[in-house]
């Protein structure tokens, strides 16, 4: 009698059940990949020669200079990307990395979220956190933060057109 009193008056939705149980599994997932997995790293690399083509960029030494019989990750950014990101080897590259990781699990999550709101959903909807879930459990995105290229930019970029030509705003699509 007296523990039914603390229960709610009205029952759970599906919905709220499931926000309930994927959130924490959503959030815990986005920080083992960004804190643990993408923090310690794998054997590719692919930050290094874009730090290092940065930091030539920003000496006026030559960017191109990679041997192709090797397999080591190559620079192979055209010389407009190499001015965009050329702000990276201004500090140390170590905290540049962990910068650049963070900017990328931003991107990603600015662009799930833009997604959501395409398709008119919003944060309190149950698609959010297993989208959060599906995306950072994923391959994909778990490599992006683990060699720590530039690929969630580029998908935020690329979902910022999608949406901004949804919304007929072509000029800045």
């Amino acid at each position: 009698m007296f523990l039914s009193s603390l229960e709610p008056r009205t029952a759970r939705t599906t919905a709220d059940v499931v926000k309930a149980v994927v959130w924490p599994l959503a959030v815990l997932t986005v920080l083992h990949r960004v804190v643990i997995k993408a923090v310690n790293g794998f054997r590719t690399d692919d930050f290094t020669p874009v730090y290092n083509a940065a930091l030539a960029f920003l000496n006026r030494l030559p960017v191109y200079t990679a041997n192709f019989q090797w397999v080591d990750p190559h620079y192979l950014y055209p010389p407009s990307g190499t001015l965009l990101i050329s702000p990276i080897a201004v500090i140390d590259p170590e905290r540049s990395r962990w910068l650049f990781i963070i900017a990328n699990a931003v991107a990603i999550l600015i662009a799930l979220y833009l997604l959501l709101r395409m398709f008119g959903l919003r944060l309190d909807s149950p698609i959010a956190p297993i989208l959060v879930l599906g995306a950072f459990a994923s391959e994909t995105v778990t490599n992006t933060l683990v060699f720590t290229n530039i690929n969630g930019l580029v998908l935020l970029g690329e979902v910022a057109f999608l949406v901004l030509l949804l919304k007929r705003r072509d000029l800045w699509a």
